[in-house]
């Protein structure tokens, strides 16, 4: 099973111990840019990382559900999340759920919405122009 076996100076990623070495910043960068869903393994230390946390979340919305409070809270993470092509609010923050702000620059389906916001006429309106029903 020679395939198997990695050169000693690779990083295996599915060592975490090893990957999680602040020398290893780097690969563990580039390995959750492409599985993002790995973030949920990572020590509580890292979740709370904003370069760490970005690289998660540019393939996975699902690492939100990891980060620590602070980041969870944190306007300009959820912005960047959003800026970079993201459009799932299903991980997000109640709080910004019921942001009209956040909801109105980056919502394009009801249910991204809280329920509160649901009978605001200018986001009725949001939702009829994003889903093209005529007003």
């Amino acid at each position: 099973m020679n395939w198997l076996k990695m050169p000693s100076d690779t990083i295996n990623p599915f060592d975490m111990n090893n990957l999680c070495n602040e020398s290893n910043r780097m690969d563990l960068k580039t390995i959750l840019r492409g599985y993002g869903s790995l973030f949920e393994l990572l020590p509580e230390n890292l979740r709370n990382d904003r370069d760490i946390v970005k690289s998660a979340l540019v393939s996975s919305g699902l690492a939100f559900n990891f980060v620590s409070k602070e980041i969870a809270e944190d306007r300009e993470m959820v912005e960047w999340y959003f800026e970079n092509g993201n459009t799932d609010f299903r991980y997000i923050s109640d709080k910004f759920r019921k942001d009209k702000g956040m909801i109105m620059k980056y919502s394009t389906k009801w249910s991204d919405a809280d329920i509160s916001l649901l009978q605001d006429k200018e986001v009725a309106m949001h939702y009829c122009r994003k889903n093209q029903i005529p007003n």
